[in-house]
Parts: C-alpha cells; sequence; structure tokens
C-alpha cells in the first residue's frame, strides 16, 4: 500500500522574504550606483587635477560618493513608478529617451531640493528660493550672448 503524503508549504518566515526583499532592491541599486560612483569620481578626480595646477586644494570623495548612492536610490525609486513601463514593447529608442527624461526629472528635483536645504540652512525663507534660483545660475552655459 503506498499511501501518498501531500506535502504542504510551509510559508516562508517574515525575516526569511523581508531578507529576500531587501536583497533583490540591493541587487537592483548596486549597477546605477556603481556606474555613479565611478563616473562621479572621474570628474572630481580631473577637477582636482586642474585645480592642483592651480595650487587649490580640493578634496570631495565622500560629497561623489553620496551623490551617487543618492542618485542610485532615486534609480530605484524611479524604475518602481507605475508609469515607467509605459514603452517595453516599443522600439528600443522610445523607453530609453522616456527613461532619460524622466531620470532626469527626478534628478532634478533632487538637486533643487538639496539646493533649498542649503538656502534654508543658511537663514532665509521658501518663498526668496525661486529668485534665488534665476540670480545665481550660470545664464552664460545655457545661453551664450556669442559664439565667436
Amino acid at each position: 500500500m503506498s499511501q501518498s503524503i501531500v506535502a504542504t508549504a510551509a510559508p516562508m518566515p517574515f525575516l526569511r522574504r523581508a531578507f529576500d526583499w531587501w536583497l533583490a532592491q540591493v541587487r537592483h541599486v548596486l549597477p546605477p550606483t556603481i556606474f555613479f560612483f565611478v563616473g562621479f569620481n572621474l570628474i572630481l578626480w580631473t577637477k582636482r587635477l586642474v585645480l592642483e595646477e592651480h595650487g587649490i586644494d580640493f578634496s570631495g570623495f565622500f560629497t561623489a560618493t553620496l551623490a551617487a548612492l543618492l542618485v542610485g536610490k532615486a534609480v530605484l525609486a524611479t524604475d518602481h513608478l507605475p508609469f515607467m513601463r509605459r514603452f517595453d514593447g516599443a522600439p528600443m529608442i522610445q523607453p530609453i529617451i522616456f527613461k532619460t527624461a524622466i531620470y532626469w526629472l527626478c534628478i532634478l528635483i533632487v538637486r533643487l531640493a538639496e539646493e533649498l536645504v542649503h538656502f534654508l540652512a543658511n537663514g532665509r525663507t521658501v518663498t526668496d528660493f525661486p529668485t534665488y534660483l534665476i540670480e545665481s545660475l550660470s545664464w552664460s552655459r545655457f545661453c551664450p550672448s556669442r559664439y565667436g
């Protein structure tokens, strides 16, 4: 007589599921974080070399690393937005352009929030922030008056 024993699947413990979820998030955020870590530190290294030629001491490894972590987290958060899969079945250029625009917008918001925190830390009010942005922006980088 053979009896078939039906094995009941015991639910995974909460800590195991939480760890698996966390590990999946880390695996998702690791590639863009490493990319931006290397990129930001290369920019930092180049800036440091240029400033050393003029005798100016500059160090910002921590800032570049923190920025890479923030941008990596922004990529993770943005990828979980429901509308990010809008162009997944379209030709490759459409999702690339769409996601680039969304990432750009998210990073712009994060950078503006960072600037706002520094602005408020200096004892200023939120109502003066738009004027400060307009006055402190280097318009010549975006709108050159002459090409010669």
